[in-house]
Parts: C-alpha cells; sequence; structure tokens
C-alpha cells in the first residue's frame, strides 16, 4: 500500500516497478497520490507537478508488471489534520500482480 508516497519523476518508475516485482503472485498494490491538479488547492501535497501522479503514469510505471484493476482521479475533501484540510485532486490506482497459472507451477510432486 503507498499512501502519499510521491517521488522525484527521475526514480518514480524504476521504484514502483520494483515494488511491482516484489509482490508475490496474485498480490495487489493500492496507491492513493495527490493528482498535477492538486497545485490549484491548498489542501497539502508536493507543490512540484512531477512529484504528482496520473492514472495514465500509474499505468505506464506498472504496465506488463500488474493489472490494473482501478485507475481514478478526481476530487474529495481531506480532514486529516492541519496539513490536510479541505477540497483535494487525487489519483488513487489499485494493481493485481497476475496470479501463477497451473502451467507456470514445475517440479510439484503429488
Amino acid at each position: 500500500m503507498l499512501i502519499y508516497t510521491h517521488l522525484p519523476g527521475a526514480i518514480r518508475q524504476s521504484v514502483h516497478r520494483r515494488l511491482a516485482q516484489g509482490l508475490k503472485p496474485g498480490g495487489w498494490l493500492i496507491l492513493e497520490a495527490f493528482h498535477p491538479a492538486q497545485l490549484q488547492h491548498s489542501s497539502g501535497g508536493p507543490k512540484d507537478a512531477d512529484m504528482l501522479y496520473t492514472p495514465e503514469q500509474l499505468s505506464a510505471d506498472f504496465d506488463a508488471l500488474l493489472s490494473p484493476m482501478l485507475a481514478w482521479e478526481g476530487k474529495i475533501t481531506l480532514s486529516e489534520g492541519p496539513g490536510h484540510q479541505g477540497l483535494a485532486h487525487v489519483t488513487r490506482w489499485v494493481g493485481q500482480r497476475p496470479p501463477l497459472s497451473s502451467s507456470t507451477v514445475t517440479g510439484v510432486c503429488l
């Protein structure tokens, strides 16, 4: 689970890909982060657009490693302490690492 883990663009994709590779087959990744449209709001988040994510960026980051189950962006209302209050624009992305198929399991003795 990655909740508001904002990484610079120079390392974002490689870190995300390593994270996806670390999931067990069938494992899930759940991510919520601020969207670039968050720059229009004062409810928190990085002020550097390079550290904000779109669903399309995240789908590209995890391409061929995770099957996207949800790729959404929209407005929500934050109430999470003094630094995160009010209207915000976020990205939500959920993906699953494909489970092993019976044809990929080898060396099993019954």
